[in-house]
């Protein structure tokens, strides 16, 4: 069908070498530098699930002329963006769950932790990925149910977990 789907680490994920000098901008660059090598073209598509949202919105910003599209699936949001109104900010992240609330913080203040975070079994999981993390949208809750009753809801958790970062590139 013509299409090409490819998963990378971002740096310091999985077996990528880390940069400790990584931004948003290099994010971007490290795609536009692996959609060049593996010749995908002029224009391509970025989609980013969980973390990976950060990746598709470094792309959006910084590389959009190589941008055929973009869509974040379940992306992580960031209750400090300026464009973000402050009472809804507010109210939004204090609805969470605690734990939540938590690996948030340690996202904003110490995020060389994050992975350290998630993955110690002594720490509360998210509740996206234990699945009962409040959805306000009951076709949201309905599906999810659904998707946790057939099994692929923890098929795409063991997917999530995985050491690579879940950002990807299609290319038509």
């Amino acid at each position: 069908m013509g299409i090409y789907m490819v998963c990378y680490d971002r740096a310091g994920h999985g077996e990528s070498d880390p940069n400790p000098r990584r931004w948003l901008g290099s994010e971007a660059s490290d795609v536009e530098e692996l959609a060049d090598a593996l010749e995908l073209g002029k224009k391509f598509y970025v989609v980013g699930t969980s973390m990976g949202g950060y990746v598709a919105w470094a792309c959006l910003k910084y590389i959009p002329d190589r941008l055929a599209g973009a869509a974040l699936l379940a992306p992580v949001i960031n209750y400090r963006w300026p464009g973000f109104p402050k009472d809804l900010s507010k109210e939004a992240y204090y609805q969470q769950a605690v734990g939540d609330q938590w690996l948030l913080r340690v996202a904003y203040y110490a995020p060389w932790l994050l992975n350290w975070w998630v993955n110690q079994s002594w720490l509360p999981s998210p509740t996206v990925i234990q699945g009962n993390t409040f959805l306000p949208n009951h076709l949201d809750s309905q599906f999810r149910d659904r998707a946790i009753s057939s099994g692929i809801f923890h098929q795409v958790m063991i997917l999530i977990k995985q050491p690579r970062s879940p950002s990807f590139i299609i290319t038509l």
